[in-house]
C-alpha cells in the first residue's frame, strides 16, 4: 500500500505492508506523473511506520524514485520509521540515491513524530 499526497511544502508519502516490485513500480510511475509540473524545490514527509522490509527488487525501484525526487527538486525529507531494520534499510537506500544527505529519521512510536517532522521540513530544526 502506498499513498502520494501533494502538500504546501511538497509531498507526503505513505508506505504500508509488504510492498512487492509491481506495486512499487506503480508508485514510481505515479510519482513521475506527480512531479511533472514541479518547478521549485520542495520537501517530503515519508511515513513508513506500517511498512515491512522491502524485497531487493522493490528496494531498487524505491531507490530510483528517490533519485527522481532529488532530480526534480526534493531538498529534504523526514522519514518516519517504526523499527531499526526499516531505518537502516532506508538509510542505506538514501545514501545510494542521494536523498540521505538531506534526510532525517524519526521514531514513529514518539507521540510527537509529526511535529518533529514538520519542524525539520519547514524550519530545519533537527528532531534529535
Amino acid at each position: 500500500m502506498y499513498k502520494i499526497e501533494k502538500t504546501d511544502y511538497g509531498f507526503r508519502l505513505e508506505f504500508g505492508g509488504f510492498i512487492q516490485a509491481d506495486e512499487m513500480r506503480e508508485w514510481y510511475e505515479e510519482t513521475k506523473k506527480a512531479l511533472e509540473d514541479v518547478t521549485e524545490e520542495y520537501k517530503v514527509l515519508v511515513d513508513m511506520r506500517k511498512m515491512k522490509t522491502l524485497p531487493p527488487d522493490a528496494k531498487k525501484i524505491l531507490e530510483e524514485g528517490q533519485r527522481l525526487h532529488v532530480e526534480k527538486g526534493g531538498r529534504g525529507s523526514a522519514v518516519i520509521v517504526s523499527n531499526a531494520v526499516t531505518k537502516e534499510q532506508q538509510r542505506n537506500l538514501g545514501a545510494r540515491s542521494g536523498v540521505g544527505l538531506r534526510e532525517v529519521y524519526i521514531d514513529g512510536s514518539d507521540p510527537d513524530w509529526e511535529q518533529k517532522a514538520m519542524n525539520w521540513l519547514l524550519h530545519g530544526v533537527s528532531p534529535e
